[in-house]
C-alpha cells in the first residue's frame, strides 16, 4: 500500500496493489470537501482510490505522516 500526495493539485492516490494494475472501471462518490474515486478491477477488487481535496478529506492522515 502506497499513499502519493500532490500538495500542489490538492490530490492524492492510494495505491492498493504492487506495481500498476489495470483498472476496468471506477466508482466516484462525491462528498463534503471533494471526491472520491475508486478504481476496480476486472475481478472487481478495489485497487486504489483518488481522493480529489485530500487536504480536506485526508486531514487527519495527512496531519499524522507531516
Amino acid at each position: 500500500m502506497n499513499l502519493s500526495v500532490d500538495a500542489e493539485y490538492n490530490i492524492a492516490y492510494l495505491n492498493l496493489v504492487e506495481g500498476t494494475p489495470k483498472s476496468v472501471k471506477q466508482k466516484t462518490v462525491e462528498v463534503s470537501g471533494g471526491t472520491i474515486i475508486i478504481d476496480i478491477d476486472d475481478e472487481d477488487a478495489v485497487i486504489g482510490i483518488e481522493f480529489i481535496g485530500a487536504s480536506t478529506l485526508l486531514r487527519h492522515t495527512l496531519r499524522e505522516s507531516a
